[in-house]
């Protein structure tokens, strides 16, 4: 992962906002870095369609790992 770039405003706006309503901020907050980072970008709160590798990281067992 590109720290420097999860920790850049590039990553940590976006993902305060898509997280603001999630139940476990810090939670959301670490995977949203993390996706943002392989990414380049993180999707708007209306969906994934902004962001298409947002939607294409998943887990090893095959769920969406971004929130």
């Amino acid at each position: 992962m590109d720290t420097a770039m999860a920790d850049s405003d590039v990553c940590t706006r976006p993902c305060r906002k898509r997280c603001s309503k999630a139940k476990l901020k810090r939670r959301c907050m670490k995977y949203c870095r993390i996706c943002c980072s392989k990414c380049k970008c993180v999707p708007g709160s209306y969906g994934k369609h902004h962001c298409p590798c947002y939607s294409h990281v998943h887990t090893l067992r095959g769920r969406a790992k971004c929130p």
